[in-house]
């Protein structure tokens, strides 16, 4: 059933016009904003309508992510709410999340001529798509994940196989958890794109075979030759250095920490519960939670030399 649904849905993508997309709504004027798509405009969002009547259950969205107009299409979605780094941003990446379970989808467009600064990645190059899913294989690899091939799916008209990965990450606690994550790369309009699809597994599934990836996702664009805004940044700029030295030396360890996220400090201001690792390492400093928001871990203040103004510990004034 699920391959009569995949060649049902190649053939709509492939053969029909892609659907309009919207204006991405900024918010601020410096900085990495981000910006929400705002849903498909009245014309697309009937073209999606009429076509998830031969296709129940199919849902869309549309956003512009490094100028280039993208639609998503999938049998689910966490969200149809993406979060899109804005135009100004050297890191082009568009995000669904949802949690309990925990489900993302990312998309990130990298041009010609840059890396992502938020991936150990080379510089990408027209015919560096096997260099890219070497890199990202081997990192999964580091990390002790299981990987295998994944399935197919239509990104902008070509069908691409990805790689699938079981692995445990820090999600919402400080117990991992296990996650299948599958991921593809494609060049497409002076890019390289990676697509993930996270999600969270149950724990009492351990096999690659736990049917995490929905069928049908599908990636298109209707214009792939919007020229790209990070390759237009003068040399000196620093997000385009940020861009070129993204293996700089690792950071120092925060001087105030004592223990692992400064476990010892949050201990005795939380009444005894740790903090503990996201999962997440940027030059050698790991993100750290508890997330109070979210999670509701108690808040911690704390004053990271002599004579400084205290503020809150893994809240947003400090968080890594």
């Amino acid at each position: 059933m699920h391959t009569k649904l995949n060649n049902q849905i190649r053939k709509f993508l492939v053969g029909s016009v892609t659907m309009g997309f919207i204006l991405s709504l900024g918010f601020g004027s410096g900085g990495v904003a981000l910006v929400k798509a705002q849903g498909l405009g009245r014309k697309a969002l009937a073209k999606v309508h009429q076509d998830q009547q031969a296709l129940p259950g199919m849902v869309g969205t549309a956003f512009t992510l490094d100028g280039v107009p993208v639609s998503v299409q999938a049998v689910s979605l966490p969200s149809t709410d993406f979060t899109v780094s804005d135009a100004s941003s050297a890191s082009q990446v568009a995000t669904s999340v949802s949690f309990k379970p925990f489900r993302e989808l990312s998309i990130t467009a990298i041009p010609f001529g840059t890396a992502p600064p938020t991936e150990s990645l080379p510089i990408a190059t027209f015919g560096g798509k096997t260099a890219y899913e070497d890199a990202l294989r081997t990192a999964r690899l580091q990390q002790g994940g299981n990987v295998q091939d994944g399935p197919t799916i239509v990104l902008f008209g070509q069908q691409i196989t990805g790689l699938q990965t079981s692995l445990a990450l820090y999600i919402d606690g400080p117990a991992p958890k296990p996650v299948m994550i599958d991921e593809w790369v494609v060049e497409a309009g002076e890019r390289l794109w990676i697509v993930r699809w996270s999600q969270e597994q149950s724990p009492t599934v351990d096999s690659l075979e736990s049917g995490n990836f929905q069928p049908g996702l599908a990636v298109s664009s209707s214009n792939l030759d919007q020229p790209s805004k990070i390759k237009e940044q003068p040399l000196n700029n620093s997000t385009f250095e940020l861009n070129q030295n993204i293996l700089a030396a690792n950071l120092p360890t925060p001087a105030w920490w004592e223990g692992d996220c400064d476990n010892t400090t949050y201990s005795k201001g939380s009444g005894g519960i740790a903090s503990y690792r996201l999962g997440a390492v940027y030059r050698g400093a790991p993100a750290c939670g508890p997330r109070p928001y979210y999670d509701s871990g108690p808040d911690v203040l704390v004053r990271f030399y002599s004579g400084a103004w205290g503020e809150y510990e893994w809240e947003c004034v400090e968080y890594s």
